[in-house]
């Protein structure tokens, strides 16, 4: 038989004010300054040549002006030091990333897009 004991002291994040940052805006998005603007903030999962677990935020940003909200503009920033480097001697990395999305049929059901990162 093995035995799980939870230790609170264990868990040390690298970065607290960040993870602090991280689970206000976890699930917010906002459509708030009117119906032709839209605003996304969301967490990002991904894993880097099948080595490295990265997580970060994701902000996209569209308004009536961009195309009728077809097109979209993004801000990623994903750091390995929220996956696979914490509490690890891993590689520390951090990524911005920049993106345009273009979605072909934004107000159906599927919507097909287009999305270029650099």
């Amino acid at each position: 038989m093995i035995k799980f004991q939870f230790k609170p002291e264990s868990l040390r994040f690298a970065n607290p004010k960040l993870l602090l940052f991280i689970l206000i805006f976890c699930f917010c998005k906002t459509n708030s300054f009117s119906q032709s603007k839209s605003l996304d903030i969301g967490l990002r999962f991904q894993k880097t040549i099948n080595l490295y677990c990265e997580n970060g935020v994701t902000v996209q940003y569209s308004d009536d002006r961009l195309l009728d909200q077809r097109l979209y503009l993004g801000l990623s920033y994903v750091s390995s030091r929220l996956g696979s480097a914490m509490g690890s001697n891993a590689l520390k990395q951090d990524n911005y990333l920049l993106s345009g999305t273009y979605y072909f049929r934004p107000l159906k059901s599927l919507q097909p897009f287009v999305r270029l990162n650099t």
